[in-house]
């Protein structure tokens, strides 16, 4: 049907970002997270920016605060790192 098509040669080794990539992690264990029991013993924070456009007062990051167990959350605007 073709005439003319080149020979392609077949590459067997794989190379070790391919072989990385391709590794599967075990999954996490289900129902055994810890949890927070008391307030404020786990508190998760986040730093945010910069943002694109600067907020009214010209803010251009934020600091998020969230406290596990009331899942409570603070936020604070920044306007340098």
């Amino acid at each position: 049907m073709m005439r003319d098509l080149p020979n392609i040669k077949e590459i067997h080794d794989v190379c070790e970002g391919c072989q990385l990539g391709k590794q599967h992690r075990q999954a996490f264990p289900s129902g055994k997270a810890w949890r927070a029991k008391t307030l404020l013993e786990l508190v998760h924070t986040d730093v945010c920016g910069p943002m694109r456009t600067p907020s009214l007062d010209n803010n251009m990051y934020f600091i998020l605060f969230i406290d596990e167990y009331t899942i409570m959350t603070w936020v604070y605007f920044l306007q340098e790192r």
